[in-house]
């Protein structure tokens, strides 16, 4: 079951794609998932095609567009930006989804 964080209190998901992953058995606490045109784009694909869509807001944004566009790059990238996540969650507390 895929739960989100409201309020500081866990609940389920209302989202649809969220279920919809799931139920595919994609793991949404070990990789970034995004649906676009039909089409599943999962762990370093989703960062290339959301990287390749942004302008990012900011010389951080366009900092990290421009570094995650290259997929190799990307692919390389990706797990140290997981570990980050999971970090970032654990110093505040928040459980994974």
């Amino acid at each position: 079951m895929s739960v989100l964080w409201s309020s500081g209190k866990r609940s389920e998901t209302s989202i649809p794609a969220v279920w919809k992953l799931v139920e595919l058995g994609y793991d949404l606490n070990e990789g970034m998932a995004t649906i676009y045109g039909g089409k599943i784009y999962y762990g370093s694909d989703a960062v290339v095609l959301l990287s390749s869509m942004t302008k990012g807001r900011g010389w951080a944004g366009r900092f990290l567009a421009v570094l995650l566009r290259r997929p190799a790059r990307a692919r390389f990238l990706y797990p140290y930006v997981k570990v980050g996540r999971h970090f970032a969650l654990k110093i505040l507390g928040k459980p994974l989804i």
